[in-house]
Formats: structure tokens, C-alpha cells, sequence
């Protein structure tokens, strides 16, 4: 009985490893955050940017130059005159109505929904952007507000609720910020935030006619 001697090689094994094994990315866990906001105002903001800026250069010019006063005065009570020439008993009952709802705790009630809406959804950017928006709005009003001291319209009698001077509407301002407020704080982007800024823009119209 002999022994053999030869040696014996090893098995060969795979240096990439079994042939099963591949390579995966490793995907990363959500993080739970909340998406970033869009960065995009869009086209009806860019809109309402570019007329409020123009609003703001007519409003200085006209408060700053006598003569174009003037002319914003007498232009605005010749509308006036044609609004109060169009008055009727009926008519004065709805739009008395309209001025009261806007004005009064109606809306004041809506604004403080707005707001606990907010805090019960814990969207706290939106409301602390909301808080902040509304601040802003309140100081630039002021300064316009009292800088400017319009004078009541010419030939037309006061038959509603009018305190201080023409220019600014306060109460039409703050149905504009609650509507805007709603529209882009409560309702999702798309279809419904355009239904409810169309609805808004109605609203402050149909407010700021009566």
C-alpha cells in the first residue's frame, strides 16, 4: 500500500463572493419632516405683488403732490356721486347688511378660527407667517393711514358706518388678509386654492361696493 504524495490543491473560491450576493444602495428612512415650502409664488402672487407696489407709488405720489390730489379727489367723488345716485331702500338694507356682517364680530370670529384652525393642525409656519404678514400690513397702514388724511367725497351723503379718513379702508384690508389668509394657510394648492381666491377677490369687492 503506497501513499500518495501528490498535493492536493484547494478549491477555488469566488472573490466576489456567492454568486447570490449583490450590491444595494442603501435607501435613508423618511424623516418625518414636513415637505419644504414652495418657492414659487405663482402667478396670481406675482399679480398681486406688482399691484400692490403700484397702489403704493400712486399713493405717494398722490399724497406727496398737491395737484394730483386734487385730481385723485375730484375723480373719485365724481364715482361716488354716480354710486349714490343708484341708491334705493332696498338696496341700502342689503348693502347696510353686507357692512355689518364684514365689519362687526363676524368677521372677527372667522379671523380667531382661522388662527385656532391653524394651531389645531399644527401648521405652525403658516401661522407664524400668517402672524407676521398681519403685522406688517397693520404697521404699513398705520403710516399710510395717517400720513395720507383724506377727505371725505365731495357732494355725497354719509347714510352708513364711516369713522376717520377715506384712505385706508381698514375693514376692507382685514376681509382681505382673513380671505387670503384661508386660501393659502387652509386650502390645498390647486383647484380649491383657485376657487377660494376667486371667492375672496368677490367677497372684498362685494364688501368694498356697499
Amino acid at each position: 500500500m503506497t501513499v500518495d504524495d501528490t498535493p492536493r490543491t484547494a478549491p477555488a473560491v469566488a472573490v466576489g463572493g456567492p454568486p447570490t450576493a449583490r450590491h444595494s444602495r442603501r435607501r435613508r428612512r423618511p424623516t418625518g419632516a414636513p415637505p419644504p415650502l414652495p418657492r414659487s409664488i405663482g402667478t396670481t402672487g406675482t399679480a398681486w405683488l406688482a399691484a400692490a407696489a403700484v397702489l403704493l407709488v400712486l399713493s405717494v405720489v398722490a399724497m406727496s403732490i398737491e395737484s394730483v390730489a386734487r385730481a385723485v379727489n375730484q375723480v373719485d367723488s365724481a364715482i361716488l356721486r354716480r354710486f349714490a345716485g343708484l341708491r334705493t331702500t332696498w338696496l341700502t338694507d342689503v348693502a347696510d347688511g353686507i357692512d355689518r356682517v364684514a365689519s362687526g364680530w363676524t368677521i372677527t370670529v372667522i379671523g380667531f378660527g382661522l388662527l385656532l384652525s391653524l394651531v389645531a393642525l399644527r401648521r405652525w409656519r403658516h401661522l407664524f407667517t400668517f402672524i407676521g404678514a398681519t403685522m406688517v400690513i397693520e404697521v404699513m397702514a398705520d403710516v399710510l393711514y395717517r400720513w395720507s388724511m383724506r377727505p371725505r367725497p365731495y357732494d355725497v351723503t354719509l347714510i352708513g358706518r364711516w369713522d376717520g379718513w377715506t384712505f385706508l379702508a381698514a375693514p376692507v384690508a382685514v376681509v382681505a388678509l382673513i380671505g387670503v389668509g384661508i386660501a393659502y394657510t387652509l386650502v390645498v394648492a390647486g383647484r380649491g386654492r383657485r376657487i377660494a381666491k376667486i371667492v375672496t377677490a368677490v367677497a372684498v369687492a362685494v364688501f368694498a361696493f356697499c
